[in-house]
């Protein structure tokens, strides 16, 4: 894939138990996926499904992880694999915050809780970085991304909090982030203060 790409329609499917051991189930069944030895698209299809069935729950993720800072979209951490093989974080949007323009280091799923997010994708040349497309993902919709040099932003559009959660192909405890490089629109990187507020727990 070149970018984030298809997204998966809410799933209606009618769930049981209580959101915790939704939550649980969830995180299980992304361990088994990510361990598996199918081809790398077809696990990112298989967590994108996963996702999609799980996240329009409205209580799938504890208060911790769904708390917001007025300094810059959070980022908060809600479960990390023991091998190191995965980490599930949710991002936490006010109203008209955005990340940088940034790459990844690793792939990543990604599936809206609430609120509504704007992607813009953009290519890179040897001067500049160029907007390709913009794409807006309400609650339930679900994309992912293989390639490291795919190059977007995100930001809330909407008037109330956003919260997406995404599932990374790396430690999060290693980097402290899914973010490989950052950039200004003149393509020169950015310093690390353009990251998000990060919670450590």
């Amino acid at each position: 894939m070149s970018a984030l790409s298809p997204i998966f329609a809410p799933s209606h499917r009618r769930r049981s138990g209580d959101a915790r051991h939704q939550l649980r189930d969830l995180i299980e069944g992304i361990d088994g996926v990510v361990h598996d030895r199918r081809p790398l698209d077809g696990r990112l299809d298989a967590i994108a499904l996963l996702l999609a069935d799980a996240v329009t729950e409205p209580g799938l993720l504890p208060a911790r992880c769904r708390a917001s800072s007025p300094d810059g979209y959070r980022t908060n951490i809600v479960h990390i694999a023991g091998d190191g093989s995965f980490s599930v974080v949710a991002l936490v949007w006010l109203p008209g915050q955005r990340t940088p323009i940034h790459s990844h280091r690793c792939w990543c799923v990604v599936a809206v809780h609430e609120g509504v997010e704007l992607e813009t994708l953009y290519e890179l040349d040897d001067t500049a970085l160029k907007p390709t497309d913009h794409r807006m993902y309400r609650a339930g919709d679900v994309s992912w991304l293989s390639a490291e040099s795919d190059i977007h932003a995100v930001q809330n559009i909407g008037d109330a909090r956003a919260i997406s959660l995404h599932v990374y192909g790396t430690d999060y405890r290693r980097f402290a982030s899914s973010i490989l490089d950052t950039y200004l629109p003149d393509a020169r990187t950015l310093t690390p203060d353009a990251l998000p507020v990060r919670a450590t727990t």
